[in-house]
């Protein structure tokens, strides 16, 4: 039975039991830029398809570094002993060129789940969250920590 702190759902053979838990939900909203004067512009299957290249040299919490320039976006990792592997593609950017760094699983999780040909990653800086979306869809937005690398 339902109660206040939580609630259930039943089906043949089985049975599902929430419990509602105690606290504030963190107010993920202030996190998120409102306005971003840097954008990037990219196909979405040919940003995975480089990403999951350069990401099979980024091991161990390797983070992978983009580049962003007006008209192409770099992407790069750097595994001592190992190798770098690097790929550069055909872009469209607006804003300052700078280079970001993110955990490479995370970024191809919001890229993957983004619908539609192209996505865009807007920031401030190479220091505050990015935001994923798709071009022209405002139903879906994914939140993107930069890694910090000196």
């Amino acid at each position: 039975p339902a109660g206040e702190g939580g609630g259930d759902a039943g089906a043949t053979g089985t049975r599902l039991t929430t419990r509602l838990i105690e606290g504030q939900f963190p107010n993920y909203r202030q996190l998120i830029p409102e306005h971003h004067p840097n954008r990037l512009t990219v196909g979405r299957e040919p940003l995975l398809d480089a990403l999951r290249r350069v990401k099979l040299l980024a091991r161990e919490a390797i983070p992978v570094r983009i580049e962003l320039r007006a008209a192409t976006v770099q992407l790069s990792a750097v595994t001592q002993d190992v190798g770098r592997a690097e790929e550069e593609l055909d872009a469209k950017y607006e804003g300052t060129e700078m280079g970001i760094s993110f955990n490479p699983e995370y970024l191809a999780d919001g890229i993957e789940a983004v619908a539609g040909d192209e996505v865009t990653l807007e920031t401030l800086d190479g220091l505050k969250p990015a935001v994923v979306r798709a071009v022209g869809r405002d139903d879906y937005l994914y939140l993107l920590m930069p890694i910090r690398v000196s």
